[in-house]
């Protein structure tokens, strides 16, 4: 049985000596004890409310498909030589190779989402702070631009 702080401090009889009074405190918790705990409450909760777990999402076919198709195109379209030698102007290839692995690194960064259906708010918090401050590296580097096209 789990008893809460007031419920050991009420079983609890206080010493005394002499004038003064002191308190026996608990040990202070873990914080894997304190996750036991929050765990056994939602659990409870769930339980009171008629709630199942939530399952996750089954992936669909055609996403292993999309995936597997996006690493044909990558395969397939590996400019050869890899860096053009130097001196000479990139080709379309390597242009669109280049832009090619820049689309997919963004992609794999929504990847996660993918995987975790239910994001607790303290992550998208985290998330969305990370994002301001890239939005503002952002405009960092578009005013470095502009300050390079004026004054040269």
């Amino acid at each position: 049985m789990v008893l809460t702080r007031r419920q050991q401090a009420s079983q609890e009889k206080p010493e005394t000596n002499g004038s003064s009074t002191q308190s026996h405190h608990p040990p202070p918790k873990t914080l894997q004890h304190q996750a036991q705990e929050v765990a056994a409450h939602i659990k409870q909760e769930q339980s009171m409310k008629g709630e199942q777990p939530k399952t996750p999402p089954k992936t669909p076919a055609w996403v292993y498909l999309l995936l597997v198709l996006f690493a044909i195109i990558t395969n397939a379209t590996i400019p050869e030589p890899f860096h053009p030698p130097h001196g000479q102007e990139p080709t379309i290839t390597h242009v669109f190779y280049y832009g090619w692995l820049t689309a997919i690194s963004t992609g794999l960064g929504a990847l996660p989402f993918l995987l975790v259906p239910d994001v607790e708010s303290f992550w998208v918090g985290i998330s969305n702070g990370t994002s301001w401050n890239e939005g503002n590296a952002m405009v960092r580097f578009v005013a470095a631009k502009i300050s390079w096209l004026v004054f040269g």
